[in-house]
């Protein structure tokens, strides 16, 4: 795109460039439009990014732009996408870093499932069934975007990108979060890690009707997706779901949830480290104390929204994976799961998963170390905090 390079950002000159990128007439040229200057003011007002940080922040919000309307502009064009039934999706909501990447990897070895892929959150139109010819394209096409430093956060250096990795594990053609999806509704709370906007993160807190429609759309681009192919069953992950638990459910009644726990004083700590990391990209004012008190403030909600929807959701299934025992023995944490989830654990799946646990072994993309003194919190305080959510799901203290 035309860069953006000062340190602000014009949610107009945003909607001209995604609408250009896009290259057909916007079908709802008002759709989302609020959350996005809402959003933007947030950056700008509480947390201005560094001209680079603008630059990224704009790519991925032009992005985004551009993919909703191509999205709409399918659906537009070919109504029977609204159709496509998304039957018992499988939604992973555990808590950041609480090993539901880890455990969606091995998931995605499942062939009877649909995983979201990464490209497919970037690029996700034409329906990827409908036209096949065009997959590959897209995909050399964002390979050869980050290759020339085009990415939603600046990696400086190989040792920066290399450090990335460590962090979070993500390939072009592997399973990703619902990021992808809900960016194009700037309705994305995940936009926390990113930026220290907390008007913005109470806005979306406070009006479900936001969430909602979001998530209706989040199932128009899941339709899309699917068009004109199998309709296999879609597993999904994304923490921030569980600010959404309310939306999620209306949208998709029959949704089936994996909650992975973790001790929250680690899977917090680990959490600053990656936004700490992320926001050093993008932001004028990365400071380890604001991160601290931003991600417990975000922990605070996913875990309150948690447990109150965990008190009155006798009647949704809801499968728990331990953390531990995934890392120590994940053959067995995905037998117990899909169990859980009337799904056959079969020899092929458990034999796919055994090649690829042995080709990426822990540590393969480096170590991530991180202390949560480093962000102002002491541990002491967090667990106290925390002790019902512990004492809940007998969550084991982490050494």
């Amino acid at each position: 795109m035309d860069a953006l390079t000062t340190t602000r950002l014009d949610a107009d000159e945003i909607i001209e460039l995604g609408s250009r990128m896009a290259g057909v007439a916007d079908p709802e040229p008002a759709k989302f439009r609020d959350n996005l200057a809402s959003l933007i003011a947030a950056i700008n007002d509480q947390d201005p990014p560094t001209p680079e940080g603008a630059e990224a922040s704009g790519n991925v919000f032009v992005r985004s732009w551009a993919n909703r309307i191509a999205v709409d502009d399918w659906n537009r064009r070919a109504p029977g996408i609204g159709r496509e039934p998304i039957a018992q999706p499988i939604a992973m909501v555990g808590l950041p870093r609480s090993g539901s990447t880890y455990f969606q990897y091995l998931f995605s070895h499942d062939p009877s499932v649909r995983m979201l892929r990464t490209w497919e959150g970037l690029a996700p139109c034409p329906p990827p069934a409908l036209e096949p010819e065009t997959v590959s394209p897209r995909i050399e096409a964002l390979a050869r975007a980050a290759r020339n430093g085009v990415a939603a956060v600046p990696l400086r250096s190989e040792a920066e990108a290399a450090r990335f990795h460590a962090m979070h594990l993500t390939d072009l053609e592997g399973p990703q979060e619902c990021v992808g999806v809900m960016n194009q509704t700037f309705a994305n709370i995940g936009d926390y890690w990113r930026h220290s906007v907390p008007d913005y993160f109470a806005s979306l807190r406070d009006d479900r009707s936001i969430l909602d429609v979001a998530y209706d759309h989040h199932k128009r681009v899941l339709q899309t997706l699917q068009f004109g192919g199998e309709a296999k069953r879609w597993v999904l992950k994304w923490p921030c779901h569980l600010m959404g638990l309310d939306s999620l459910v209306r949208t998709y009644p029959d949704v089936r949830m994996i909650l992975t726990h973790r001790d929250p004083v680690k899977a917090l700590a680990s959490n600053c480290s990656l936004a700490l990391f992320i926001r050093r990209g993008l932001s004028q004012d990365a400071d380890p104390i604001r991160v601290g008190r931003d991600m417990r403030q975000l922990f605070a909600h996913f875990i309150d929204a948690l447990m109150a929807f965990d008190r009155r959701t006798d009647l949704l299934p809801l499968v728990h994976v331990d953390y531990y025992a995934l890392r120590d023995n994940p053959a067995d944490a995905m037998a117990r799961a899909f169990d859980d989830l009337d799904l056959p654990f079969t020899a092929e799946t458990r034999d796919s998963v055994a090649g690829w646990r042995e080709s990426n072994p822990q540590g393969k993309r480096g170590r991530h170390d991180y202390q949560l003194s480093d962000f102002g919190l002491r541990e002491e305080e967090i667990a106290e905090q925390f002790a019902d959510y512990i004492a809940r799901f007998d969550i084991r203290r982490e050494a």
